[in-house]
């Protein structure tokens, strides 16, 4: 039971904001170029600085691209 909001507040606020989706969809592409183009992924620095961002605003970005499935990271 949730106090103080609607069913609908609250799946609301589960819910990416437009911003959030964007940068993590920008973030995927950035990847996937640069994978293809070096041969290696990229560091959350180098794609920080490709996208004007922070190392946490892409980890958060990365980490929620794993929990969809839509990106797959392995140790090293």
């Amino acid at each position: 039971v949730l106090v103080g909001r609607t069913a609908d507040e609250s799946e609301a606020s589960t819910k990416l904001s437009p911003t959030m989706a964007s940068f993590r969809l920008l973030a995927l592409a950035f990847i996937r170029d640069y994978v293809a183009l070096m041969g290696q992924s990229p560091s959350y620095g180098e794609i920080a600085a490709k996208l004007d961002s922070n190392r946490t605003r892409v980890r958060k970005a990365v980490k929620s691209l794993v929990a969809d499935g839509l990106l797959l990271r392995t140790p090293g």
